[in-house]
This record gives C-alpha cells, sequence and structure tokens, in this order.
C-alpha cells in the first residue's frame, strides 16, 4: 500500500482506536460449524527478526508478530494467529528456532478455503545468528500522522509510520533519534539503523532531512 493513501486512510478514523477487537482469522469466515479434525504436528523455522501488520479491520493500529516458516518451505510468513500457547515460548531477537508444533486446518462448513493456525508444543534448537553489530543507511518516507502500534508482549503506543525505499509495505518505528516531528508534514529522510547484537537492539539516528513538504 502507497504510503500516502495508508495516511489519508488514517485520517479518516476515530482517535479511540485502542479499543479494537484482535480475534483469530478463522472467526471471519462467517457463521456455521468448524470442521477442526486435519491436526498434524510439523517443525516450524521462527526467524532472528519479527515483522509487521495492520490488524485486521483497522487503518492505523499495526502489530509485532513472529516470522515463520514451515518444514523445508522457506518462504517466510508472519505468525498473526498463534494462540495463547505461544505465551509459553520464550523468543528472543538474534535467534533462529526450530520449533514443535500442532498445525490445525479449520475448515468452515460454507467455504471450501483452509484457515490454519498453530499451537506451540516445544522448542526444539536456538542458535544465535545476529552475533555482530551492523549498520546501514536507508532512506525512508515518514506519514504526516502517528499510527497506533502494539510491539510484540507491550503495551500499545504511537509510531511513525514509515516506508523505506528498499521495502515493499510500510510499517512502524517508535523512535528516530534527532528527528523533530511535526503532524502534517510529509518527510524523506536519510537514517542509519545500527543493530547491537548482545542484548539484540536496533537503533535509528537521523543523518538529514531530503523533504519536508506540508
Amino acid at each position: 500500500m502507497h504510503l500516502n493513501s495508508q495516511t489519508q486512510r488514517i485520517n479518516q478514523k476515530h482517535t479511540n482506536s485502542f479499543n479494537i477487537l484482535i480475534l483469530d482469522p478463522f472467526l471471519f469466515s462467517g457463521s456455521g460449524e468448524f470442521d477442526t479434525d486435519k491436526k498434524k504436528i510439523v517443525e516450524l523455522s521462527i526467524y532472528p527478526n519479527t515483522g509487521f501488520n495492520e490488524y485486521l479491520f483497522s487503518d492505523d493500529m499495526y502489530g509485532e508478530f513472529l516470522q515463520y516458516s514451515e518444514g523445508k518451505n522457506t518462504s517466510k510468513q508472519l505468525l498473526l494467529s498463534p494462540g495463547e500457547s505461544f505465551a509459553s515460548f520464550n523468543y528472543q531477537k538474534g535467534y533462529h528456532y526450530t520449533i514443535k508444533a500442532e498445525k490445525i486446518n479449520i475448515k468452515h462448513s460454507s467455504k471450501q478455503a483452509f484457515n490454519v493456525i498453530y499451537q506451540y508444543l516445544e522448542t526444539l534448537s536456538k542458535e544465535k545468528i545476529i552475533t555482530q553489530d551492523a549498520a546501514e543507511d536507508l532512506i525512508m518516507d515518514v506519514a504526516p500522522v502517528k499510527i497506533n502500534f502494539i510491539p510484540r508482549g507491550k503495551e500499545p503506543r504511537k509510531a511513525y509510520l514509515v516506508k523505506v525505499t528498499t521495502e515493499s509495505k510500510p510499517r512502524p518505528i517508535l523512535k528516530i533519534k534527532e528527528f523533530h516531528f511535526k503532524k502534517g508534514y510529509h518527510y524523506r529522510l536519510r537514517v542509519r539503523k545500527t543493530i547491537q547484537a548482545s542484548p539484540f537492539k536496533e537503533h535509528y539516528t537521523l543523518l538529514e532531512v531530503m523533504s519536508k513538504n506540508k
């Protein structure tokens, strides 16, 4: 989604966005009975970095989610509906995990498509992947209004909505050092992203305001 169109949608929302109801995806497949007989045990890879996505039915509430792939398929996906079982999964950024999970295919009686949820069972392996500090310079566009953001395991906070030029989708960033944001302006910034390996942390520091437009 283009950042300008995303901003227009955010501006049209009511301010009380924190009261959004977050539900599992299969609950929105309509009325009727569910077939939950299709279950199997699978191995999932959980990656060192998290990902970001809008919540269902919301234009200005983003969440932070685990990235995973199943079995030998290395295509990364966001674990948008992990269920309560993942509360016992002690995830730390910077590590690659292999876990055992129960995969549940849920088919609604009135539809052909299946939805999938996973239930965490146990951690099989944990390997430190990000072992060295690193830095890179990014060009990013910043929307003129902040969004609501729920970092993983934390309370909702206000965040910048940014679109990095090398990424396909906009995402939230909580803080950009030395950046003095003024609501109502579109910014293009040159920013340095630094990664601290142990303990894992990401920092963003302003290098240059390339443009600022009303």
